[in-house]
Formats: C-alpha cells, structure tokens, sequence
C-alpha cells in the first residue's frame, strides 16, 4: 500500500517494480478526498456525513472528479433531495462546494505544512478493511481495468477491497462532463508515468519472473546490489 505523494505515480512505479499482481498494489489514492466530500455534503444538507453516498475519484490532486450525478443522500439522487428540501442548491451551488472539498488538503497545507490525522486515518480504514476482509469499497488508487478505456495507468475508482488486495473495480456511472474530467485527469497522470516501465525494464534487465517476485518481498535489494 502506498501513502506518498504523488501517489498515483508511486502507486504505477510499485506496480511495475515490485512484480506484484495489480490487485496486490493500491494506494491510498481519494479515500480521504472522498471523506471531505462526504462531509462537506452533510454539512451542506444539515446531514451526518454517514448518510451520504458519494464519491471523488481520478487523481489524488488537482484534477480529481467529484461525482455529483451519482451522489445520493438517503436512497435519492442530490437533485430529487435538492428539489424536495433545498431549492437554492443549483449545480453552481454544488460544484462549489465539492471545490472546497477539493481545496481542503491544500487549506491543511498552508496552514500547517503537511496533513497528518486525515490521511492516517484513511490508511486504518484501507487497512481494517484488508486485515478484517471487509470487502469495503473504497476509492483507491490501482491500475485500471482495460475496459475503461483509460490507457495504463494508476488512479482512484470505487473498488471492493478485502484481504487478497482490490477484488474488483466497480466502474462508475458518469455524466459526460464527468466522463470527459476522468479521461483527462487519467492523461494528466500518463504524463508523468511515461518513463517508469522504461526504468524498470532497464533496472531489472535479465532477472526472472520468480527474481521479480522475490524483489517484490525484500525490496529490491538482492537485485539493486548485483
């Protein structure tokens, strides 16, 4: 599991060294980003955070997509909740607040120059739920099912996570305008994993299957010093 930033990158690169099957590779990816919305949500419609269904997924950072068109709060879509209890929550309204959800991670930053108890605490939740086999499905970073059509690479999508890694990647229903936001976080983050097979083809050059399995275990360095 990895924590580090930019975590989608290190999530690809632990993946391509390691020799791991991509199931048994996962970041911690939106998982907390997913919590701020959440929260932001329930403190928008005067609701625990518990009763709202959601989720930000694509990168762990700037270009990361709130789900606003699947989000739901007590069975119902946001718009059918909007329409019986809120009226003024238009899509301005939102999008507004799944901006400050996105910015909360750099509001943290400024203030305190790292983030420390949001980002632990969603570490035990993705550990509970591996050490329990809890099959949570949770928005974390791992390599993206062929079928989607994003190209190889790393990111955060609903995924039902349990004691042998990621089970299985649920893919999301998206609106268009979500649909096009994911494809171009995917592209942002391609940028820079260009060159990580590259490297590791080139750090690992003649060592065996078995070998790439054995350095996935202890880290490499059999391999690293000869």
């Amino acid at each position: 599991m990895v924590a580090s930033n930019p975590v989608d990158v290190l999530t690809y690169a632990a993946w391509k060294w390691s020799g791991f099957p991509s199931h048994r590779v996962l970041g911690s990816g939106t998982t907390l980003d997913t919590s701020r919305l959440r929260r932001r949500l329930g403190e928008f419609f005067g609701v625990a955070p518990p009763n709202v269904d959601a989720f930000v997924i694509g990168e762990h950072g700037d270009s990361q997509v709130a789900l606003l068109s699947s989000a739901q709060l007590a069975g119902a879509p946001l718009k059918d909740f909007c329409h019986g209890e809120n009226p003024t929550c238009s899509d301005t309204a939102l999008q507004t607040v799944a901006d400050a959800s996105r910015a909360g991670g750099f509001k943290i930053l400024r203030a305190k120059g790292a983030t420390y108890y949001g980002i632990a605490a969603a570490l035990v939740r993705i550990v509970r739920s591996i050490l329990r086999d809890e099959r949570a499905i949770l928005t974390v970073s791992s390599l993206v099912p062929n079928a989607l059509e994003l190209g190889e690479v790393c990111l955060s999508l609903p995924a039902i996570v349990g004691r042998a890694g990621i089970d299985r990647v649920i893919p999301p229903i998206l609106a268009p305008d979500e649909e096009r936001a994911l494809k171009a976080s995917a592209a942002i983050i391609r940028q820079y994993i260009g060159g990580i097979g590259s490297l590791a083809s080139a750090e690992f050059a003649g060592a065996t299957r078995s070998q790439l399995h054995q350095c996935g275990e202890n880290r490499c360095a059999a391999l690293r010093n000869g």
